[in-house]
């Protein structure tokens, strides 16, 4: 849960970037790191969730297919 928490708000965080930075809000992390490196936190929130999912024998079903919705 930690793993697609943090991928879903880096996701948010991405689409909100350019608000958050005429209205001066600084605490958005994609603000803080950039861009690019917000996506890459994104992808690897994303692999260690999928791996998770996997080691949890859990990568079947509904849980996958919400993961898949939120792609960056």
């Amino acid at each position: 849960a930690a793993h697609f928490g943090m991928a879903f708000q880096v996701a948010d965080d991405l689409d909100d970037m350019a608000q958050d930075l005429a209205h001066k809000h600084s605490l958005n992390i994609a603000n803080v790191l950039g861009k690019e490196q917000a996506k890459v936190l994104f992808h690897e929130e994303m692999r260690q969730f999928d791996q998770t999912l996997k080691d949890l024998k859990l990568d079947q079903g509904d849980l996958q297919a919400l993961a898949r919705l939120l792609v960056y």
